[in-house]
């Protein structure tokens, strides 16, 4: 298995908004958890603050999340994925190999990747949209692959997955509250499931 990335510091780049887990993104948190995924293990290493949503509610919409430091966070992920068998490769991908309707390979600036599988993880750099106010902008930017996954017509949606950003001086700072976390740990993996690898920092009594 491997993983293709423009620079292998980049591995566990977050965006700007660095929270993981909730009400609704915390369910598949866990699901990666459970399949030996290493978001939420990051996610706790890198933790900053943590929090359960609804606690004035039931356990049904209760939602474990973490703010999670940046650099803290792109450190673990670089550690973990080092340690679990996961070859790096650093390059770019410029085109797919398809033939008879079925991914055999991937076409990279280092040469021929054959493959079975091919997990396509694009973020905003495929036909992404800025809205500021009314105005609507291209954002994002363009990979040298964009052409190709057009080319073979494959089914592209697209969602609002950020909030709205303001400047800080047109907000009333005084008139905010504190939202105090909590020490509970670890608020994303899940106590005491076997893993197959671990390493000591990770094991979970």
């Amino acid at each position: 298995m491997g993983l293709v990335t423009f620079r292998d510091e980049d591995v566990g780049q977050m965006s700007c908004n660095p929270s993981i887990g909730g009400v609704g993104k915390g369910h598949l948190v866990r699901e990666l958890d459970v399949f030996d995924g290493l978001m939420a293990r990051a996610a706790d290493r890198a933790a900053i603050h943590r929090r359960m949503l609804n606690r004035s509610k039931g356990p049904a919409v209760q939602g474990p999340r973490v703010q999670a430091d940046r650099s803290l966070y792109r450190a673990a992920m670089c550690e973990l994925v080092g340690a679990s068998g996961v070859e790096l490769i650093v390059t770019e991908a410029i085109a797919l190999v398809v033939v008879g309707g079925r991914i055999v390979g991937l076409k990279t600036e280092s040469g021929l990747i054959e493959c079975r599988a091919l997990v396509i993880a694009t973020g905003t750099f495929l036909d992404a949209r800025i809205f500021v106010g009314d105005r609507i902008r291209s954002g994002g930017g363009a990979t040298k692959a964009q052409p190709s996954l057009s080319a073979h017509r494959f089914e592209r949606s697209a969602s609002r997955r950020a909030g709205s950003r303001q400047a800080r001086h047109l907000v009333s700072m005084d008139a905010r509250s504190t939202g105090p976390g909590f020490s509970r740990s670890p608020v994303t993996t899940i106590p005491g499931r076997c893993r197959r690898s671990t390493t000591a920092s990770d094991r979970r009594s």
